[in-house]
């Protein structure tokens, strides 16, 4: 498969994760061991089951999400794409906005694949809206 084809069905994989909360297309895409290197969060996301279980809890902290992916470049076993989403809060996490409060996110994902398979991502970029120090004591 070329990187273009792997791209487009990881953005439809992850559309059908925060649409329809069907993640098999996404678990096709990613190792189950895969590692998202959270930089903008200072924290990781290992594995399969907890990105899994980080879009749920985004899905049950905002609601009227708009998310935009943009493709910047890919060869060989890496690609980049730009990331953009408007979240509205609802107001019951800490370091959130209150209730109807809104979310910015502008984040640049660079993927690695091995086997055709994401194993590793490192994502970097702006959260307007969050406060992290709350995580941060």
């Amino acid at each position: 498969m070329n990187i273009k084809d792997f791209i487009e069905k990881f953005i439809k994989a992850e559309d059908e994760a925060w649409i329809n909360r069907n993640f098999m297309p996404l678990a096709a895409l990613e190792d189950p061991k895969v590692v998202y290197h959270f930089i903008v969060l200072g924290a990781d996301i290992d594995g399969f089951a907890a990105h899994k279980q980080q879009i749920l809890d985004s899905l049950a902290s905002y609601s009227d999400i708009k998310q935009d992916w943009k493709y910047l470049t890919g060869e060989g076993n890496l690609f980049a794409l730009l990331y953009e989403a408007h979240y509205i809060s609802n107001g019951t996490v800490p370091g959130l906005p209150p209730a109807g409060g809104k979310v910015d996110v502008n984040l640049m994902f660079l993927f690695r694949l091995k086997n055709e398979k994401i194993v590793e991502a490192w994502v970097n970029g702006t959260m307007k809206g969050i406060d992290f120090n709350v995580y941060l004591k």
